[in-house]
């Protein structure tokens, strides 16, 4: 098998294959399930400091409009809503499963 391993930034990745910001980056379970698909990286949603400050809101995409128009969707969740220290639980948990990709 070639190798496809990149450094990114001093960083380096067993594939240049990333995981954007979204659905995928929301917790630990998830990001665990793309390290054992092989991904490269997974980008996680944006954490806060203060998730008592994140408004959860509903639904999670908006219409993209031109012209009166829907023309496609626009993802309108940008942060997570889970506390801070939920997250830095679940990164250890994901740099203890998978030390290679963290």
């Amino acid at each position: 098998m070639p190798d496809l391993s990149v450094t990114v930034d001093g960083l380096k990745l067993p594939n240049p294959f990333i995981i954007g910001s979204g659905p995928p980056g929301t917790n630990a379970n998830v990001i665990g399930k793309a390290f054992d698909e092989g991904w490269g990286a997974v980008i996680c949603k944006t954490v806060s400091l203060d998730a008592s400050k994140v408004v959860n809101v509903q639904p999670r995409y908006g219409r993209l409009r031109a012209g009166g128009e829907i023309i496609g969707w626009e993802n309108i969740e940008l942060i997570s809503d889970r506390p801070f220290a939920a997250w830095i639980d679940e990164f250890k948990q994901i740099k203890d499963k998978h030390p290679a990709a963290c």
